[in-house]
């Protein structure tokens, strides 16, 4: 589809208004050195004035250009003073104006025609530069939407490489760990396996989808943690509270449950004892607030480590720019905190990757 020209008198309202405010200033100016009266010079500039954006805007798009080029306009001028002297001419005195010329006539006629020229060229000069302007702002957000395409589709991309390295690691831990219950623990390894079951659902489902809320991480890490839970048995404790008001709210695919996996396998399951993670999901004044809690080594030994902290930075930096912050701090009860702050956030908004 042909784009409209930015240099368009046709479609664009504002441009006219500016173009009539501007014919009345130079009819003033005309006025003042051609000693004539005002409304007669304001016929002179409204009609040349008209006429030149009219030929600009027709010639533009009769050669389908975004912004006209200096033949263009130069035409236009010429040809634009021209018509406009001589409709004014007939307008002010008939067809048989030349039939009471005088002399004097000429010499006005030339100072009106040179000025016209002058102010012309100015003003063609100022729109045309502001077209250029505009057509610079056109092509700087069409760049801007093609880098934030790519961006979404590099976030995407490195979600499938997240889930292609978490899935299949855990698919087969936690069918080795049912294997191995089977015989001795039949009633567990059932529990793992249903476990298993509605973890693949919720997983599979959000991969299908295009927009994702904080109910659906909920059920998938619910699945998650009962499936650790059985396998580490009592040295795993864990809660979940989410306020109502967060429940609806959107939230990227697979962004909290590295942060879990993170807390199991490099927190809680170098303690003999093990340990405790506590998942929060706050909502107040537009502001969502993620915390993932466990009482394991502490941030010195879990700062740099685990699969998803890097890559979740990433993420929410690309989704959310400066809205979003990742905090690694130490739990009060000791252990490790990871806060994620996401600001503006809306029960109606949406977020894909």
């Amino acid at each position: 589809m042909q784009e409209k020209p930015v240099f368009d008198f046709l479609s664009h309202a504002k441009d006219w208004l500016l173009l009539i405010l501007i014919n009345t200033g130079i009819s003033v100016a005309i006025m003042l050195v051609n000693n004539a009266g005002f409304w007669q010079n304001m016929l002179y500039s409204q009609i040349i004035g008209i006429s030149i954006a009219l030929l600009i805007t027709l010639l533009t798009r009769y050669q389908k250009r975004q912004a006209p080029t200096i033949f263009i306009m130069l035409l236009s001028i010429v040809t634009g003073v021209s018509f406009g002297i001589i409709l004014s001419q007939i307008l002010l005195s008939g067809f048989d104006f030349w039939k009471s010329w005088q002399p004097q006539n000429t010499q006005i006629m030339l100072k009106s025609v040179l000025l016209s020229l002058l102010i012309a060229v100015m003003i063609t000069a100022f729109f045309a530069q502001r077209a250029i302007k505009l057509e610079m702002q056109k092509k700087l957000i069409k760049e801007q939407l093609k880098y934030q395409q790519a961006e979404n589709q590099l976030s995407a991309t490195k979600l499938k490489l997240l889930q292609a390295q978490i899935e299949p690691h855990f698919l087969f831990n936690t069918l080795s760990n049912v294997v191995s219950l089977i015989d001795t623990q039949p009633e567990q390894a059932k529990s793992m396996l249903h476990a298993l079951t509605q973890y693949l659902r919720v997983g599979l489902k959000r991969t299908r989808e295009t927009q994702a809320q904080v109910a659906d991480e909920v059920k998938l890490l619910q699945a998650y943690l009962q499936i650790q839970k059985i396998r580490m048995g009592a040295r795993l404790q864990y809660q979940i509270d989410v306020d109502k008001q967060a429940e609806n709210l959107p939230l990227p695919p697979l962004l909290i449950q590295p942060l879990v996996e993170n807390a199991i396998k490099h927190g809680l399951e170098k303690q003999i004892e093990g340990g405790r993670v506590d998942i929060g999901f706050y909502y107040q004044a537009q502001q969502l607030v993620i915390e993932v809690k466990d009482s394991g080594s502490g941030l010195e030994q879990n700062n740099a480590q685990g699969i998803g902290l890097q890559n979740i930075a990433q993420r929410l930096k690309s989704l959310y720019a400066d809205k979003a912050s990742l905090q690694l701090l130490p739990n009060q009860e000791g252990g490790l905190l990871v806060r994620i702050t996401i600001n503006e956030v809306a029960p109606n908004a949406s977020v894909t990757g």
